[in-house]
């Protein structure tokens, strides 16, 4: 690879780990998804206390790495003290390579990268769209990034998919005041077949 090459790809790599900063979900002082600031760091990661939920069995490392492609190396579970949280799933490459070798998945009450106190009674897939472009301001990073949200149909709750830079996350109000989703790299099947495989067991509880 060339210098100039080699310049470009790490460019490259740090936008998209600038996204999933932006983007990303896991908000301690949320339960769930949050912006950018209150993400807990991995050091922050801790063990789900016996009895409480566990976030990581939302999704299994095999299910994700069927998915996605890369083998997990690791798992960090982001328990909330509410019920809800989050957890992270990495390959052994993680940030250095295009796209990512990481994604999530969890409950919380906010969209994934806003934070909030409560998340509205959606009716509707179309209705969740329109109030999640709405939260978009009209300038800076988000707008540069042009953010693409769409209802989802066919999920059984009210269910959008939401794709930032390469970023996909599908959201489901799943009722209660809560929403579950995952967040991956991958393509839309993808991650809609890891979302319906989260709903399931989230709805199970």
């Amino acid at each position: 690879m060339s210098e100039s090459r080699g310049v470009g790809r790490r460019a490259a790599t740090a936008g998209l780990v600038a996204i999933w900063l932006v983007a990303g979900c896991g908000g301690e002082d949320t339960g769930g998804a949050a912006s950018a600031d209150t993400r807990p760091a991995d050091a922050a990661a801790v063990a789900a206390p016996a009895g409480s939920f566990d976030p990581c069995t939302l999704l299994t490392a095999d299910e994700v790495t069927a998915a996605l492609g890369w083998a997990v190396a690791g798992t960090q579970p982001y328990p909330a003290p509410n019920g809800l949280g989050h957890c992270k799933y990495s390959g052994a490459q993680g940030n250095a390579v295009l796209p990512p070798e990481q994604a999530d998945a969890g409950l919380g009450v906010c969209f994934t990268n806003f934070p909030c106190s409560s998340l509205p009674a959606y009716q509707t897939s179309a209705e969740m769209a329109d109030a999640r472009v709405a939260q978009y301001p009209k300038e800076g990073v988000y707008a540069d990034l042009k953010p693409v949200v769409k209802p989802l149909e066919g999920m059984g709750v009210p269910a959008i998919e939401h794709e930032l830079g390469g970023l996909r996350t599908v959201e489901m109000a799943i009722g209660g005041g809560t929403l579950a989703y995952v967040e991956t790299w991958g393509s839309p099947e993808v991650t809609r077949g890891l979302a319906e495989k989260v709903l399931a067991r989230a709805q199970a509880r």
